[in-house]
């Protein structure tokens, strides 16, 4: 499980059993599995930089994630190329980026 500690002020242990609905079999989000094929965007100037950074094979990466976590992993994905395309812009990356070695001599 993934919890983020640092925002828990205090904790105490209850004695108590869960009610069946709160059982982790009961919870339809996290025990339904989607299955997602990421890509670079098609529009993408280098994709191959992309492929790199998300550890790609052919162009894609498959992803299995519990549906309750798909929307917060695509904003990831989202939120993370965008830092990228920001950063390309402030530091005037070259667009071969992720080239083999000597590409960028032939533009």
């Amino acid at each position: 499980m993934d919890v983020v500690c640092n925002r828990a002020v205090s904790a105490r242990i209850l004695d108590d059993s869960p009610s069946s609905h709160e059982q982790a079999g009961e919870d339809r989000q996290w025990q339904k599995f989607i299955e997602l094929e990421l890509i670079p965007h098609p529009h993408q100037e280098n994709p191959e930089a992309i492929e790199l950074d998300y550890e790609m094979k052919d162009g894609k990466k498959s992803h299995r994630s519990p549906s309750c976590t798909c929307r917060l992993s695509i904003a990831q994905m989202g939120s993370r190329l965008q830092q990228r395309k920001a950063l390309a812009q402030m530091c005037r990356l070259p667009t071969g980026i992720g080239q083999p070695a000597g590409a960028l001599s032939s533009q």
